[in-house]
């Protein structure tokens, strides 16, 4: 069997050592870390995500005393609900939620486990480290939400987090917590499993979008220029894709649909961008507009309206944390005015009506432009 022969009593003997601040242990683990995260980077990188800060968990939850102050503060303000199950240690999250009844209160799931908090041998799981991070956020910022986003499936340790906080004195704190769940991708055809080790990689995705769409553009731009443009179209692909289903709902991925350049893809939101800013480039300027033709056809009204919605958009998708909202409503009016373009003539429409269009033409890309930054599609000039 070789000298990992017995892997999971390592586990345990490395997680305890770690915890109780081994340097060599901690030094190890740091620097496989290290790795992991350096390649997490590059692949958000190519997506144009980036994090303001890291935190070591151990720092912040376990070497501050983060860890002793959760225990000793739901000893001392609710013993009643803490119990030892073979040497764990046990909060009585499900006793709690029910006699107090807070479900409304903290948005809690009908059902609710208990919650172990200290195995038997003395270590601390990712629960209670989880409800110290919160604490260290509480301590050292001001916010009206703390946004914790992690998969569905943590949905019961979100709960008895927020159980936690409220039964040791954080009201207030267990209410500002919203868990921001979000469903797995799935491939269509493909059945993946993280415990059997079948995955896609992101950047796997998005190298395949890139060579995708190269094909298409290789014969249009010399080779740097297409290779630009390829991964800014297939970083948009990805990105769209991603963010135009409800996160609570399964995604499954399809290269027919995330590379369509003829509705609801980030290609063709980037097209219809592209298309926009060509005729404003080709007119050389968007002339003053003194006065509004009486004559203005009914899908001028419709894309003068629709233009007229943007804010409201945006101010319900942040309230009610939906980016899908934005993708919607993008997509509606690149429709929109790609069929009012190809009906209507903007260049060469008679005077009046062409200074008219022009300022039509360019609020739709401002629109779509600042949407696209919104949701990180990038923007092209051309494609």
């Amino acid at each position: 069997m070789g000298k990992f022969e017995d892997l999971p009593s390592m586990v345990k003997q490395w997680s305890r050592a770690y915890e109780e601040g081994d340097e060599y242990v901690r030094k190890v683990i740091r620097e496989a870390v290290d790795l992991v995260l350096r390649g997490f980077r590059e692949t958000l990188d190519r997506l144009g995500i980036s994090f303001d800060s890291w935190d070591f968990e151990s720092e912040v939850a376990v070497d501050n005393g983060g860890v002793s102050r959760v225990i000793n503060e739901l000893l001392r303000k609710a013993p009643q609900y803490i119990e030892r199950d073979n040497g764990a240690l046990v909060f009585r999250a499900d006793k709690y939620a029910q006699d107090l009844r807070l479900w409304d209160e903290l948005e809690l799931p009908r059902y609710i486990p208990k919650a172990t908090l200290i195995r038997s041998d003395g270590t601390s799981l990712y629960l209670t480290r989880d409800i110290a991070y919160a604490l260290w956020y509480w301590d050292n910022y001001k916010f009206d939400a703390l946004i914790r986003v992690i998969g569905s499936e943590q949905a019961h340790p979100q709960a008895q987090l927020r159980l936690a906080l409220y039964a040791m004195g954080y009201q207030e704190l267990a209410r500002k917590i919203v868990h921001y769940s979000y469903e797995m991708v799935n491939l269509a055809g493909m059945k993946m499993s993280g415990r059997r080790g079948v995955y896609v990689t992101l950047d796997e995705l998005l190298n395949e979008a890139k060579s995708r769409v190269m094909d298409i553009v290789k014969g249009r731009f010399g080779q740097g220029e297409a290779d630009r443009v390829a991964e800014a179209v297939a970083v948009g692909a990805i990105r769209y894709s991603f963010l135009s289903v409800n996160p609570n709902k399964p995604l499954t991925f399809s290269w027919d649909k995330v590379l369509n350049l003829k509705q609801n893809s980030g290609p063709f939101i980037q097209y219809t961008y592209v298309r926009a800013n060509s005729i404003l480039e080709k007119a050389g300027s968007v002339p003053a507009l003194n006065q509004i033709p009486s004559n203005i056809a009914n899908e001028e009204k419709e894309l003068i309206l629709m233009l007229g919605e943007y804010p409201e958009v945006i101010a319900r998708s942040a309230q009610d944390l939906r980016l899908e909202y934005v993708i919607d409503y993008i997509n509606k009016l690149s429709l929109l005015f790609n069929s009012y373009y190809e009906k209507y003539s903007v260049l060469n429409s008679e005077p009046g009506i062409r200074e008219f269009r022009l300022n039509i033409v360019s609020a739709v890309k401002t629109v779509l432009g600042n949407a696209m930054d919104i949701l990180g599609i990038p923007r092209l000039s051309h494609m």
